[in-house]
């Protein structure tokens, strides 16, 4: 898997990739894109 954490929003500037990624306060999403459908997606993000 692959995170890109400089596409998060955050609260605060310069947070630490550690912070983002264990503050209760940060919204995060998985997504599960069957093989082959991975351009759909890319589209949005």
């Amino acid at each position: 898997m692959i995170i890109h954490l400089d596409k998060v929003p955050t609260r605060q500037d310069n947070m630490k990739d550690w912070e983002i990624l264990l503050s209760e306060s940060q919204e995060r999403m998985l997504v599960v894109v069957e093989k082959g459908k991975e351009d759909i997606v890319n589209r949005y993000f």
